[in-house]
């Protein structure tokens, strides 16, 4: 469930890109690279690494 919480910057700007009619300017270069980096954190959170560790 806490994945969903991380996704709304994401739909945060879509969503808003979308309603308000924001033309390109607003969703230009800096806004992909910034929803590719919230992405990349988004990732970052949630997969699990294993470290080896074997507990039984």
């Amino acid at each position: 469930m806490a994945i969903f919480g991380f996704t709304n910057p994401v739909f945060g700007v879509l969503s808003s890109a979308w309603w308000l009619g924001e033309g390109s300017a607003e969703l230009g270069w800096n806004a992909l690279i910034a929803l590719v980096l919230v992405c990349i954190g988004i990732c970052i959170v949630n997969v699990k690494i294993n470290t080896g560790n074997k507990t039984a």
